[in-house]
């Protein structure tokens, strides 16, 4: 005899079987919405890298560079989440400044009846962490400052630290993109020498 025969033998009555039927329909629909549920809040952060049609800047220092650029997080999760930090990997981990800093400013123009009405936005690096509440997204402006004998060539990947997991961002694409801000805005690479300090260069003197 099978499990459901020797299940269904003990329901003697009609109302039994009801109940019983009832019970299980609703078990299985518990069931389901539980699983829709679960699948909604699983953790899903995208992360976009975009350095030509956003604003990015580098900064040389005498003993550091920092470089910014901005990253677009999406969280498709209905559950909220924080990003605690983000780091360079690839020749050795480099976090991003945590703390929000000013940037520079972003010049642009309004359209107005008269014509069009110059406007300056001024810019802030992101403070952490990033809390991003169900289906939220935001641009954010990351500051990392990196040695000056820094090696871009060995960067391989942008790692995301989350209240959920490690995201690890390695798409061929957009990391070609962070190479390419490097390869325009880092200063010339050196030789491996610890003494070796980067002093920006002085304007050339007009002949007297």
């Amino acid at each position: 005899m099978g499990f459901f025969e020797k299940l269904f033998s003990g329901l003697n009555s009609l109302d039994k079987k009801v109940t019983f039927a009832i019970a299980l329909a609703g078990f299985l629909m518990s069931a389901i919405s539980w699983l829709r549920t679960l699948w909604r809040e699983r953790m899903r952060l995208d992360v976009t890298v975009s350095t030509f049609d956003i604003y990015s800047v580098a900064f040389r220092g005498s003993l550091y560079t920092n470089i910014t650029f901005p990253l677009r997080f999406q969280n498709k999760s209905t559950r909220g989440l924080s990003i605690f930090s983000v780091s360079l990997e690839g020749g050795g981990a480099f976090p991003c400044l945590l703390r929000a800093g000013f940037i520079g400013t972003l010049r642009n123009t309004i359209p107005v009846l008269d014509g069009d009405k110059p406007y300056l936005r001024y810019l802030e690096s992101a403070q952490f962490p990033i809390n991003l509440s169900g289906l939220q997204s935001v641009r954010e402006h990351i500051t990392f400052q990196l040695p000056l004998d820094y090696d871009y060539t060995q960067f391989s990947e942008i790692v995301i630290h989350t209240s959920a997991r490690r995201i690890i961002l390695d798409d061929r694409e957009q990391i070609a993109r962070v190479r390419g801000l490097f390869e325009k805005e880092l200063p010339p690479l050196f030789q491996s020498d610890p003494t070796i300090r980067y002093d920006p260069v002085a304007p050339p003197q007009s002949e007297q």
